[in-house]
């Protein structure tokens, strides 16, 4: 005979019956699993008599401390409730997402700490604790387990411009370092010919970058960019120019070399545009 309704056989509906676990429902005859009630689960490897559970609830008490400039140590208490599991069971998830973008660490079980790294210089981070069991992966509701806090990385030194651009009217022109590892105070220009000397020009407009290079004809330009902790590593672009005589429009984008000691070296004509022929002196 089937088994009646509040019941269930593993046998495919026949006997011996079997009462339907807890925070499940049997709501028809003949069976084989009493499907889980709304937001309860079982875990993949758990059979039809297990009971449903639920995911655990949010961890409570989560903390920053030891914020550097790019990492920040999370700390929490784990969930009073364990969604009907072992406590011990339960893992948690950390982001960390700000403008520098996102990171996640996945802490071990039963951890309560975490360092989080890679941060960027300088960025307000929303750092969210998720705790997690065996059956979180079937909820979607991450809000009822997730507790969340902010805090802001130190600023770092200057961050490194990536590209120069030089317009046909002889102006320099570069973009804002990405990232700029905190508020950047200023950009320092050096700029050397064999004819002029050196040039020492502090860029203070930082929504103009731009610099008059229109009476160099070769030069070695050294930067470096200043945030409130201090200058960052120097670059060096070296340029050579020739101006085109049968181009009406365009520019020239330099190429960044890796270091300031990278002026020295031996570098041939590599690209050519419409005004300008350059290359690394």
């Amino acid at each position: 005979a089937e088994c009646p309704e509040g019941t269930f056989s593993s046998g495919l509906g026949n006997g011996p019956c079997e009462t339907c676990p807890a925070n499940s429902e049997g709501t028809g005859t003949g069976l084989s699993l009493c499907p889980c009630l709304q937001d309860y689960y079982r875990a993949p490897y758990e059979g039809p008599s297990v009971p449903c559970t639920q995911s655990p609830g949010r961890p409570s008490d989560v903390r920053v401390s030891n914020v550097t400039n790019t990492s920040a140590v999370l700390s929490w208490s784990p969930p009073d409730n364990g969604g009907g599991r072992p406590l011990y069971e339960i893992g948690y998830t950390v982001n960390a997402t700000g403008s520098g973008g996102e990171r996640v660490v996945v802490s071990g079980v039963n951890d309560t700490e975490t360092i989080v790294t890679g941060l960027t210089p300088g960025v307000l981070y929303t750092f969210s604790v998720s705790a997690e069991n065996d059956v979180s992966s079937q909820d979607n509701n991450v809000n009822a387990r997730s507790l969340s806090t902010t805090a802001t990385t130190l600023e770092g030194v200057g961050g490194t411009v990536t590209e120069f651009v030089v317009g046909e009217n002889g102006v320099l022109s570069w973009s804002s370092p990405v990232p700029p590892n905190g508020v950047i105070l200023y950009y320092n220009v050096i700029i050397s010919t064999a004819d002029s000397g050196q040039l020492v020009t502090r860029v203070e407009e930082l929504d103009v970058l731009t610099i008059d290079v229109s009476n160099y004809g070769e030069m070695n330009m050294d930067y470096n960019v200043t945030t409130i902790l201090g200058a960052g590593s120097d670059s060096c672009w070296r340029w050579k120019f020739l101006i085109s005589s049968d181009c009406v429009s365009g520019g020239a984008i330099g190429r960044l070399w890796s270091s300031s000691s990278d002026c020295n070296r031996d570098c041939q004509f590599s690209r050519s545009y419409c005004h300008f022929l350059f290359a690394c002196g």
